[in-house]
């Protein structure tokens, strides 16, 4: 019985420390958006999620203070990350501030709106990523998912011991200049 009883912390710190991930069963997809005929991706662009009607998906997202109801969109992965602290209630985590080393500066979704069918992708800065770039609709089955957190991806680990799933390539995407 002695055994049992010092057996028991033992399990339950190891139990505590098997999640060691804020990603367990999320999926990512990443997008390269150039211009037709260029390698760079383009930086202000605008992607947001559409139904199966075409309209903008509206939820519940955190703002940093509070849930607010706003379009859910995609992302370009930040230059560094940016999130601190403990993910908890109170300090939701917000994957916009993690920057994920194998996306580059390309643009990125976290587990896609159930109800998402489309992404729209606009050019919301005009001349300023190199011209004003025709709007563009991309159905969601096209784009790959890969997972974030298994033993074949440890995407978060140190510079050296890094590795991602598999076959990953960001799905490309080139668009045209209006006329």
């Amino acid at each position: 019985m002695n055994k049992i009883i010092l057996l028991i912390p033992f399990l339950l710190g190891f139990i505590s420390k098997a999640q060691h991930c804020p990603y367990d069963n999320a999926f990512i997809s990443v997008l390269k958006i150039t211009a037709a005929g260029d390698t760079a991706t383009l930086d202000g662009l605008r992607l947001s999620l559409l139904d199966s009607n075409k309209s903008l998906i509206i939820d519940d997202i955190w703002n940093g203070n509070d849930f607010v109801e706003d379009t859910i969109r995609m992302w370009q992965n930040p230059p560094e990350t940016t999130f601190t602290g403990y993910v908890d209630n109170l300090n939701p985590l917000r994957p916009e501030q993690v920057r994920f080393w194998f996306a580059e500066n390309n643009y990125v979704n976290l587990n896609f709106h159930q109800d998402c069918y489309y992404i729209l992708i606009e050019d919301i800065d005009g001349e300023e990523n190199g011209g004003e770039f025709q709007d563009l609709i991309v159905p969601v089955r096209e784009v790959a998912y890969y997972p974030l957190c298994t033993g074949i991806s440890n995407w978060d680990s140190s510079p050296a011991h890094r590795s991602f799933v598999k076959g990953y390539a960001p799905h490309e995407l080139s668009l045209q200049l209006k006329k």
